[in-house]
């Protein structure tokens, strides 16, 4: 029954975060221009990659460790540890990023980025609380306060567009959104009783290295989803055409946290199970609800995302934006393929081999960017999202693979 209720508050959360998305694209590109839609999903790309690295990791070593400690007390030590180191990091790299950022001069983008990078502190803490109730498996709270992010965000944008404030000032979004989602989400961590740790030396050292060791992991799969974009902002020169591709790619973003919503249900499960050497019948179990609910799900998602898109296109936007649908259909196609690695992705990590896991994702990410480089130059925009489809088998396999050697387990 918690199952069936954590799923439906995280699908609608999620639903709210692709119409988020729609309308915060559909805004930028009606009161601005396809141009200024690529500077700011450009941005938008390099500040998720970045915040991978200002969190250090840390996020995924509370949601390892947390479900494997019964003492209250040290599950409080571990997330206040965890804020205490995450605290120090950000605001170091920070830093560093805004000092390097002087030195780029002909980006379309700096201006922005630098604005955005402001907001990586309280994102990265963010990212602690989050995944602190993810471990707990209180996924409806999670599920709500990703929904009022959402809110926060579209909200934010709408205002500015409607203001017709200037392109670079957009970026004001995730600072102001991040800081005010902390503040909620500090008051209610503190009244749930989760504040009560203290900052211990044992933790702190068990969570940076396990952090320290999944981060690569971590860096990749958020560079997966953004290596398009990033390459074709070094390759292409023509900001309005990373615009379109920017759009149409936003919509298999949509389609990916398909398959992450139930990745954050499970993934305590894998570490509870795994403790209990109870890790196969599990995946099982899984792997039954799966057949029964989700493959027709995911055909009919399919269709419904691509016949939006059109519609979307039709009556917001121009002529130019047509041309993302053969992206989306791409893209999303090897999505729905890979589906269940993509549930799974977290497996290893969540059972002890985050070198592993890191491992996988830097093969990945790595075989990602050299189709993306390929592709771009000879075919363009479609060449992104076919180099991005392709990653997406080589993931499934590699994993495979790498359940098979690692746990002996056969998916």
């Amino acid at each position: 029954m918690k199952f069936k209720k954590d799923l439906f508050w995280n699908y609608v959360s999620l639903m709210i975060m692709a119409i988020a998305g729609l309308l915060m694209n559909t805004l930028i590109g009606y009161f601005y221009d396809s141009s200024v839609l690529g500077i700011f999903n450009e941005t938008y790309a390099w500040y998720m990659i970045l915040s991978q690295i200002t969190v250090w990791g840390i996020h995924m070593s509370v949601l390892k460790l947390v479900p494997e400690q019964e003492s209250e007390i040290e599950k409080g030590n571990i997330l206040i540890s965890a804020l205490f180191i995450v605290l120090i990091i950000s605001v170091l790299i920070i830093v560093i990023v805004e000092g390097l950022l002087l030195l780029f001069e002909n980006v379309a983008w700096k201006n922005s980025l630098q604005i955005a990078v402001t907001g990586l502190l309280f994102f990265s803490l963010n990212k602690i609380l989050l995944n602190y109730q993810n471990s707990l498996s209180e996924m409806t709270s999670y599920a709500i306060f990703q929904m009022i992010r959402y809110f926060m965000l579209i909200l934010s944008i709408t205002i500015f567009s409607l203001k017709k404030i200037q392109y670079n000032m957009l970026a004001l979004t995730f600072p102001i959104t991040e800081g005010l989602i902390f503040l909620i989400l500090f008051i209610y961590t503190h009244k749930q009783g989760s504040l009560k740790g203290k900052i211990c030396n044992s933790c702190m050292k068990e969570l940076f290295v396990f952090g320290t060791k999944i981060l690569p992991s971590n860096m990749v799969v958020e560079m997966n989803t953004k290596v398009d974009v990033v390459c074709l902002g070094l390759l292409v020169n023509d900001t309005a055409q990373i615009g379109v591709y920017s759009f149409a790619i936003l919509f298999s973003e949509g389609f990916y946290q398909l398959y992450i919503t139930l990745r954050k249900i499970i993934d305590p499960q894998i570490a509870e199970w795994n403790v209990q050497n109870r890790l196969e019948e599990f995946l099982q179990l899984v792997q039954k609800i799966g057949k029964k609910y989700f493959l027709m799900g995911t055909v009919a998602v399919y269709v419904l995302i691509l016949l939006v898109y059109i519609f979307v296109v039709k009556i917001m936007l121009s002529d130019e934006y047509r041309a993302g649908v053969f992206y989306l259909a791409i893209v999303c196609f090897a999505m729905g393929i890979n589906g269940k690695s993509i549930i799974l992705g977290n497996i290893l990590a969540q059972t002890g081999y985050p070198l592993q896991e890191s491992k996988l994702n830097i093969i990945t990410v790595l075989c990602n960017i050299i189709f993306n480089i390929i592709f771009i130059t000879l075919w363009g925009t479609i060449g992104a999202a076919v180099a991005s489809a392709i990653s997406y088998f080589v993931y499934g396999t590699k994993l495979k693979r790498f359940v098979r050697d690692g746990l002996g387990i056969i998916l």
